[in-house]
């Protein structure tokens, strides 16, 4: 997808806007004007009510902004529930101040400890350093994927400025397009200058694109300038979005109408008509992939399923899937990396591919030597594990003794075999054997004293 850069000309800009939206005039500030690098920023975050004007038709982007408005404003972009937090941690906020609630949301949240000695400073501008200690500590609160760079500082003339209690804060801002260089001609960070309005404003619409997959949406504005956000005009996308309002219909290219349900993660494909309009090609909900690995067995149908989140496996499966495998019994189905035995009445309670391993104990046979009533004191059972060497389990092979008969052999009249424990073909077997001994008669010589003889068998 092609990215509008944001202008670079201007001083000051936090970053190049990597996903841009067009102006659409709905802001009522008359010192924004269309085309100004952060006029789609301020629209952005007007729209979302992110940061108010300074008066009814007012701005002020180049005013400052305070620690205390700051953490309000992360407040409302992350959808924090503020009103519960009625208590003030720090010696200099007023718990019934207007920042109050969010500046103790932050601290019990561990995105802020304050400076000090009990301190906030809620009064004194916030800076570009600052700033990011802030987004970074709300980020390490989420499951958010992050990008990690070591050296991604190093082309940064001034980054020997950054504190030394920054510099991972900074980094991640940086490896993460949430804040470039303040000049178009070599690469500064400036991590103690204050932070403006317009650029607080910028900076905000790059966090909430670069880390849209932890938002939740929560209304079909929001759900339209998430889409705006990652399209430009003309362009077709697919986004995996959360629903987190009201139940909302949405009505599709087709005339299909979609009920987004509150949780449900979605995959929405879409046009951005023009530069107001959204086009939804289709809204479907997210699935994922439960997988059966027979684990040297054999499993005879579907070994891949998809499911929803909540949805039962037994509607889906429709049966406990049977592997086979010669000389083995299956146990369960397991996942390792979820220490979980699959339930088949249970429900698929993930947001994650899944892969459940077959799990098998091997058989145990029976290997009957049957002496057909001759008497014998010699071990005349053994039992086997499937796979395993007979010579390493019988030893000495049974012997028996028949008046009149020499033992030769023992037979297994199912499979034609004489016994040869180093055969491999005993490896394979998995049953109960049984043999039978095989005898020779004797031969003997009858002498007459005339010298005549005769052989007789017994």
């Amino acid at each position: 997808m092609k990215k509008a850069l944001a202008a670079l000309f201007l001083m000051l800009i936090f970053a190049i806007v990597p996903l841009n939206i067009a102006s659409q005039g709905h802001h009522p500030f008359d010192d924004v004007p269309e085309g100004v690098w952060y006029a789609d920023a301020v629209e952005y975050c007007y729209r979302n009510e992110i940061i108010n004007g300074t008066s009814e038709n007012q701005f002020s982007p180049d005013g400052k902004l305070t620690r205390a408005m700051f953490v309000t404003m992360l407040a409302r972009v992350t959808k924090a529930e503020t009103a519960e937090y009625t208590y003030s941690s720090f010696s200099d906020v007023e718990s019934g101040s207007w920042y109050a609630p969010s500046v103790e949301w932050a601290y019990q949240n561990n995105i802020t400890s304050g400076v000090g000695n009990g301190l906030f400073l809620p009064e004194n501008n916030v800076t570009r350093e600052q700033i990011c200690r802030f987004f970074n500590n709300f980020i390490k609160t989420t499951k958010a994927d992050v990008i990690k760079d070591d050296g991604v500082l190093e082309k940064y003339k001034d980054r020997d400025d950054v504190s030394d209690w920054a510099k991972e804060d900074v980094a991640f801002a940086v490896a993460n397009s949430l804040i470039n260089s303040t000049s178009n001609t070599e690469f500064v960070i400036a991590p103690q200058m204050d932070v403006s309005r317009a650029q607080a404003a910028q900076l905000f619409m790059n966090f909430k694109n670069s880390f849209a997959s932890i938002y939740a949406l929560d209304s079909k504005n929001e759900l339209d300038n998430r889409c705006r956000l990652n399209a430009e005009v003309g362009e077709s996308e697919t986004l995996e979005l959360r629903w987190e309002g009201a139940d909302t219909e949405v009505l599709t290219d087709s005339g299909e109408k979609v009920v987004l349900i509150k949780g449900k993660l979605y995959s929405i494909a879409f046009v951005r008509t023009d530069s107001l309009n959204i086009s939804y090609s289709s809204i479907e909900e997210k699935t994922w992939k439960v997988s059966f690995d027979a684990n040297s067995g054999i499993l005879e149908g579907n070994s891949e399923f998809s499911l929803k989140n909540g949805e039962s496996f037994l509607s889906v499966i429709n049966k406990n899937p049977l592997p086979v495998y010669k000389g083995h019994t299956f146990e369960y189905w397991y996942s390792k990396e979820k220490d979980l035995v699959f339930d088949i009445n249970s429900n698929f309670d993930y947001e994650e591919d899944i892969t459940f391993t077959a799990v098998w104990s091997v058989n145990t046979y029976n290997i009957i030597f049957d002496p057909k009533g001759v008497e014998t004191e010699e071990q005349l059972c053994y039992q086997i594990q499937f796979g395993s060497k007979w010579n390493d389990v019988i030893g000495d092979i049974p012997s028996l003794f028949l008046e009149g008969y020499t033992f030769e052999n023992w037979y297994c009249e199912k499979y034609n075999y004489v016994l040869d424990l180093s055969s491999e073909l005993y490896y394979s077997l998995d049953e109960d054997i049984v043999f039978v001994p095989q005898w020779q008669a004797n031969s003997y010589t009858v002498s007459f004293e005339n010298g005549e003889s005769f052989t007789v068998k017994y």
